[in-house]
């Protein structure tokens, strides 16, 4: 018996066009996935056999290891590709309630976020008792929340919310859908959102226009995966500094008969800064994705970007770069110091130098405010605001 549902190719012609475009790239990328495998086993083989013929301690047993230790790290991610798309290759299905699993995987990111970073979270879970595999729904959800973090740099609204509805036969076709009753999930961020031409490719294998060391760009391919095979189809809307919404529909998958076996079918804005005529920028103790941000648009502009995670840091490359920098962005909780005592630091020594404060609140009192060009900036902020300031200083 087939348990995971087969929908029809959609009736919208994006979508469908999508769709088509979508399954030639997953069987292409779930064939290089499973070749390179294939190479990879001779490697780990005489790897694990040339330690053992060297023994412990020996240089070529030192060698080996670490070619096993980088064929691991290389298997792994070939295994993640291939989940990505081709979930039905694990698939051990059982009943459980998927609200409950996305309530406890949203309170755990949320606590992880870091607390330079508000984020405010607006849920609505309707009950959702799903037969599926609860490793796959993880993952996708998860990766779900791994793009709204990246679209909200510097904090922001997410809205997550998971209801029951049955879309009309017109509804269903356009969009490719299983007939009858349906589970929809949507998460909407109010952050960066994306051009068209990024939007029109985001569900792509392997692509990303995220940092490349923590994003690997299988994330929205394994949500697609995930609800195709659940009947469903995945619904992307997004525009420039407006933010993004993704509309995940699916169904229930069918319950085994007695005695059948388990076989399975096969940031973007338009605002830019003027021209520097100094060309250097410090970043100083900013978090990492919204210092990810910051520096990949600042580059964009011409500028280069120099990162400093705390005030020791920041103080060795402003003593180097001072008289080649633009302008400073410094977090308001700055590690080893404060922010406005690290504003200080600096007037102490260059009086002209713009001087931009990330803050939670509405920034320090006039009196604490140090002199020359300075501006203080809540977060979560637009970027067009944010070069907006970076314009009046530079003025």
């Amino acid at each position: 018996m087939i348990l995971t549902r087969v929908p029809p190719l959609p009736g919208d012609p994006e979508l469908r066009e999508r769709e088509l475009r979508l399954q030639a790239m997953k069987a292409l990328t779930s064939k290089l996935a499973h070749d390179f495998n294939n190479f990879l086993t001779p490697i780990l083989g005489y790897a694990t056999l040339i330690q053992e013929a060297g023994g412990a301690g020996s240089p070529a047993a030192q060698y080996a290891q670490t070619i096993e230790r980088s064929g691991r790290k290389t298997e792994a991610l070939m295994d993640t590709i291939m989940t990505a798309v081709r979930p039905e290759r694990r698939f051990a299905p059982k009943e459980f309630d998927l609200g409950r699993l996305f309530a406890e995987l949203l309170d755990q990111w949320h606590a992880q976020l870091p607390p330079t970073i508000p984020i405010t979270v607006v849920r609505e879970f309707a009950p959702c008792v799903l037969h599926a595999e609860p490793a796959h729904w993880q993952t996708a959800f998860l990766a779900l929340l791994a793009n709204a973090r990246l679209a909200l740099p510097s904090g922001g609204t997410l809205t997550v919310r998971l209801s029951r509805q049955t879309p009309t036969e017109a509804v269903a076709a356009q969009l490719g859908l299983a007939p009858g009753p349906a589970f929809v999930l949507t998460v909407t961020d109010d952050g960066c959102g994306m051009t068209p031409e990024i939007a029109a490719r985001a569900l792509d294998p392997l692509f990303s226009t995220g940092p490349r060391a923590t994003t690997a760009g299988l994330g929205l391919t394994a949500v697609h995966s995930t609800a195709r095979m659940h009947g469903g189809q995945v619904v992307l809307a997004s525009q420039p500094d407006a933010g993004t919404t993704v509309t995940v529909w699916f169904t229930d998958l069918p319950r085994r008969e007695a005695g059948e076996k388990n076989d399975v079918a096969p940031l973007n804005d338009a605002a830019q800064l003027p021209p520097p005529r100094r060309n250097r920028v410090l970043l100083a103790g900013c978090e990492e994705v919204l210092q990810e941000n910051l520096r990949s648009r600042l580059q964009a502009d011409e500028y280069i970007v120099h990162l400093a995670p705390d005030a020791a840091q920041a103080a060795k490359l402003l003593a180097r770069h001072a008289s080649s920098l633009a302008f400073v962005v410094i977090e308001e909780q700055l590690p080893g110091t404060t922010g406005l005592a690290f504003a200080a630091r600096i007037r102490e020594g260059h009086p002209d130098l713009p001087i931009i404060l990330l803050t939670l609140g509405d920034g320090p009192a006039d009196a604490e405010r140090p002199s020359g060009p300075f501006a203080a900036i809540k977060k979560p902020f637009r970027w067009k605001g944010f070069a907006e300031t970076i314009q009046r200083l530079l003025a």
